[in-house]
């Protein structure tokens, strides 16, 4: 890389830190095994089905290096699980910041399976069950297109926010 192009990828870096995102982990099961792994990079894509989708349909951005990858991309089927306040432990525990991988990351954590398999935790603010309609490497991401086949909501309602490189809390209302 040129010095510049070094300067852009920073700025870029620096700049993305400056968006507040939710913190999700997205979870898999199937034949190539339990896997998961924090994300903060997930949108959705329509809530209407079209020629391609028969539901609505999310994307996830997960690094081509991820351990977590091809074992999504084997089984199929992955659940975005939009984590609360409070749950800072699990979204390091599924970034790697504790050593664990595979399913040794699902220990202590309560989940169960929806539509597709995939584990549901059972304290996420909402989760997204989805079968997996496309994906396609750019640049050092996979960009995984998933079909929403179930949807849980909780009562919770305020989420785990990642910014400026840490997770934090919203802060409540002033009136």
């Amino acid at each position: 890389m040129t010095e510049q192009t070094d300067k852009l990828r920073q700025d870029f870096i620096d700049a993305m830190s400056l968006c507040a995102n939710s913190v999700c982990v997205v979870s898999t099961d199937g034949v190539a095994g339990l896997g998961g792994l924090t994300v903060s990079a997930m949108s959705s894509v329509s809530a209407d089905p079209d020629t391609q989708a028969d539901g609505p349909t999310m994307l996830i951005c997960v690094h081509a290096n991820s351990t977590s990858l091809p074992v999504i991309l084997k089984n199929g089927v992955f659940c975005i699980n939009i984590l609360g306040q409070g749950s800072d432990q699990t979204a390091e525990i599924f970034a790697g910041r504790h050593g664990l991988t595979g399913a040794a990351r699902f220990d202590g954590v309560a989940c169960a399976p929806l539509a597709t398999g995939a584990p549901v935790f059972s304290d996420a603010l909402a989760a997204f069950d989805c079968t997996i309609l496309k994906s396609d490497t750019i640049g050092t991401h996979h960009v995984i297109f998933g079909v929403v086949r179930a949807v849980t909501l909780s009562d919770q309602t305020d989420p785990l926010i990642y910014h400026k490189r840490r997770f934090r809390a919203l802060t409540p209302e002033t009136k």
